[in-house]
Parts: structure tokens; sequence; C-alpha cells
């Protein structure tokens, strides 16, 4: 049975070398992942909301929209108001791997079990669709496979780190990119240019 670790009795948690950096690289995700869904937010801003003067109606809209929503709905707009196809392509790719592999990874960081084992160690426990299985063998059976606890490793949350801060990177110059084709262009709303002065 999974149990908490025995140092999380009280706030000497973090005095755990092991427990304590787990924790700490678990509160970086929180942190980035942050980062990426503002800056998500920020460019859908520019591209579809941009000629909505009211920032009521435009604070609305975004806080009522999930995230993945707001991915559809800027890839959409992008590819509709996109400056050029090169950035349109980088946008739709950095899009992809928000939506895809960064958002799984992040889902089983946050929502997954990190318990203790019989040998001291800390896992990380599968939930949901992940936690069972059912699979075939080469003669056709099928056999129902449950994902056993894995040792925690720092390795795999900082490389999860690595690439979503260069996600939002890639967003923010998205983001510049844009704005700056927009000054330059006849796409602009007519209200902008009095709203830049």
């Amino acid at each position: 049975m999974a149990k908490l670790p025995k140092f999380y009795q009280s706030d000497s948690v973090l005095q755990n070398s092991e427990f304590g950096e787990l924790a700490r690289h678990l509160g970086f995700v929180v942190i980035v992942w942050g980062l990426v869904e503002d800056a998500t937010r920020d460019l859908l801003d520019s591209v579809a909301l941009i000629g909505e003067r009211n920032t009521t109606v435009r604070t609305t809209v975004l806080s009522m929209t999930p995230f993945r929503g707001q991915i559809d709905i800027l890839r959409r707009t992008a590819f509709i108001h996109q400056p050029d196809s090169d950035w349109f392509k980088e946008l739709d790719g950095v899009l992809s791997e928000i939506e895809g592999k960064l958002h799984e990874q992040r889902n089983r960081f946050i929502h997954d079990p990190w318990v203790e084992d019989d040998d001291g160690k800390i896992v990380r426990t599968a939930r949901g669709k992940l936690e069972v299985s059912v699979s075939k063998d080469k003669k056709g059976n099928r056999s129902l496979k449950i994902l056993e606890p894995k040792p925690a490793t720092l390795n795999e949350i900082t490389d999860f780190l690595d690439r979503a801060y260069a996600c939002y990177h890639k967003l923010i110059q998205s983001r510049r990119d844009y704005l700056v084709w927009l000054v330059a262009s006849d796409a602009r709303p007519a209200w902008f240019d009095d709203a830049m002065d």
C-alpha cells in the first residue's frame, strides 16, 4: 500500500534531501507551466482579441476558455492572421509540443501520487488511463498490465522544465514577431495606431 514519506509528518519534509529536491523540482513544474499558459494567453490575446478594445470582454473570454481550447483557438486564428508561413509553422510546432507530450507529462507530475515504497525510496505511481492497460503477446493472447510505481528521477523533471521553458521563450518570440509584423502591416485594427501613441 502506498504511504506518505515518514518525514512528511512535520515541517521537516524539506529537510530530507531526496524529498526536498523532488519537491523543489515539482514546484518549478508548477511555476514554469504557469509561464507557458500565460505566454499562450498573451499570444492568443494579440492574435485573436487585439481588435476587442474592452479589456473586460477580453479577460472574460480568456478566463472562461480552458487551456486546450485556448491552444485550438490560437492555432486557428494564427493560421488566419499569420505574418508568413514560417512564423505559423514554428508556432504550430510549439503548440503541438505544449498540448502533446508536455501537457501529458505536466499532468503526470502534478496528479500522480509521489509516495514512499517499502524500501524507503520515493516513487511515482501512475493514475488514470496509464495505470492499467490491456496488451497482446505475439500469439494474440491478451493480458492485463498494471503499471508499477517508478522511482522518482529528477532528470525527467529537469528535461520537462528545459523543454517547457524553451516553449515559453518561443511563444514570447512569436508574439513579439507578430506584433512587429502587425505594426508594419495593413492588418492592424484602425484604432491600433492611436493606442501605440
